[in-house]
């Protein structure tokens, strides 16, 4: 588990399988209610990791995810999300939002100026639709955030050297006016992959948001402790979250 903000009053977290009770493959903290486990099992997960980030289980809110490019605001003490969206924020102390993947790209974002915290669940899909620059012309209409004290963390991904594509793939992407977005793509042993990290980092800059805002964890859910959908296919979810304390 990484924490991935030294400010005393953010909490960022980015999970991974171990250390939990599911039983399939092995015992893991799957936080996926449609994949794999019992309830039961996903409920236990959740209150281990809340017990160890010493939180409320209650405070922990997460999308109902869908591929869109939809963000709601999350109140403290609301019911549980139900609507369809792929990303939260909040500006309550107290609760903490998040975003499952096993493989795609989990953002995080704090705004420093406006005590404002993000999730955003950015697959190949959400990433198309430039979810991420929604969601910050979001924050800058409606919460009046200044982009230049935004602090943003891309969580553990897929790298690019394990995301193959194809190439109609690469001709729906090459579709947006976004300067040097032929660099998202690599050919590579007669094989094309596709970096979605860099991708978004494209969209962020597009915007006027530097590369010194952002934070990558260098981890590729393809490799190592992670869950995978394209390494398992039938797999489990990690969760990265954040909230303000």
């Amino acid at each position: 588990m990484y924490q991935v903000i030294r400010d005393d009053s953010i909490l960022a977290i980015s999970t991974n399988r171990s250390d939990g009770v599911s039983k399939a493959p092995y015992d893991s903290l799957n936080l996926a209610y449609h994949v794999l486990d019992n309830k039961d099992d996903v409920d236990t997960n959740y209150s281990l990791l809340a017990n160890k980030l010493n939180i409320d289980v209650n405070d922990i809110y997460i999308p109902n995810q869908t591929h869109s490019k939809i963000m709601l605001e999350v109140k403290k003490n609301q019911t549980k999300i139900t609507n369809e969206c792929d990303a939260l924020y909040t500006k309550d102390k107290g609760v903490y939002i998040g975003v499952l993947t096993a493989d795609c790209l989990p953002i995080l974002m704090y705004a420093h100026d406006k005590e404002v915290v993000v999730a955003i669940h950015a697959g190949w899909q959400g990433s198309d639709k430039l979810i991420v620059q929604e969601c910050i012309s979001n924050l800058v209409e409606n919460e009046n955030v200044d982009i230049q004290q935004l602090e943003i963390i891309f969580a553990p991904s897929i790298m690019a050297h394990n995301y193959e594509v194809q190439e109609d793939f690469k001709e729906n992407i090459l579709k947006h006016q976004i300067e040097d977005i032929d660099k998202c793509f690599l050919n590579k042993e007669n094989s094309l992959f596709f970096d979605n990290r860099l991708f978004n980092t494209l969209q962020l800059e597009q915007l006027g948001i530097s590369k010194k805002q952002i934070t990558y964890i260098e981890e590729c859910t393809y490799e190592g402790n992670y869950f995978s959908y394209r390494q398992d296919k039938i797999t489990g979810r990690q969760l990265s979250l954040i909230g303000i304390k």
